[in-house]
């Protein structure tokens, strides 16, 4: 009988090898460089806060710590979320900054049924910008702003429910609004770097096919010389 060439099978699998190395490889570095932007944006987070209008002057102000000072307007906008595995609101309020700058600010968490009492008066505090321009998920109910019921953030929508005077420049961020000394209003709970990082289970996948084109390959050539 004659023998089949194992050329053929030999260069496809060195072709798919390296290709499966090669992805493994580029998610690696991919992975490096999130774990630098993650640590960049907490870097952010934790220097010295910036005026707001200054910190809008730049290109992509996302997860910069700014400081404002102003008043806050209307009613809170009622986000829903979750808080320690029972249903709540984060509380949403359109702010009037010294500068005319209308900003949505998180003032932070409440459970689902709760009341709170804040106060509306002039205000100083800090907080960290964050851009929320993911749209709608994909098993998000649509927002009912006539209920004041938001399931995911639309912040323009958000800002076009606020009566402020127009003249003031909206801001294409939400402020997160930074936990203050004694404090009793809402849970104000500070944003995380949250960027997603799937890549080491990427490269892990991509190692793992070709530990398996290795061995598959090894199987189909002991295979055709025992059969020879």
């Amino acid at each position: 009988m004659k023998r089949r060439s194992l050329w053929p099978l030999l260069l496809a699998s060195l072709v798919g090898l390296v290709i499966l190395v090669s992805l493994g490889v580029w998610q690696l570095q991919r992975l490096s460089d999130k774990q630098q932007l993650l640590t960049r944006l907490e870097q952010r987070m934790t220097v010295v806060a910036l005026p707001l209008a200054e910190a809008l002057k730049e290109e992509d102000a996302d997860y910069a710590r700014v400081k404002l000072s102003g008043r806050y307007l209307g009613v809170p906008l009622r986000k829903l979320s979750a808080h320690n595995g029972s249903p709540a609101f984060q509380l949403v309020q359109p702010f009037l900054t010294d500068s005319n700058h209308l900003v949505l600010v998180l003032r932070g968490m409440v459970p689902e049924s709760a009341s709170p009492v804040l106060n509306d008066g002039p205000a100083t505090f800090e907080g960290i910008l964050r851009a929320h321009d993911d749209g709608q998920g994909l098993f998000d109910p649509d927002n009912d702003s006539l209920r004041n019921q938001w399931n995911w953030w639309d912040v323009p929508e958000m800002l076009a429910q606020v009566e402020a005077p127009v003249d003031a420049a909206p801001v294409p961020y939400v402020l997160h609004r930074l936990p203050i000394a004694g404090d009793q209003g809402p849970i104000a709970l500070p944003p995380k770097a949250e960027l997603r990082n799937n890549h080491l289970g990427y490269a892990i996948t991509w190692f793992g096919l070709a530990v398996v084109l290795v061995v598959m390959t090894g199987l189909v050539v002991l295979r055709t010389r025992n059969i020879s």
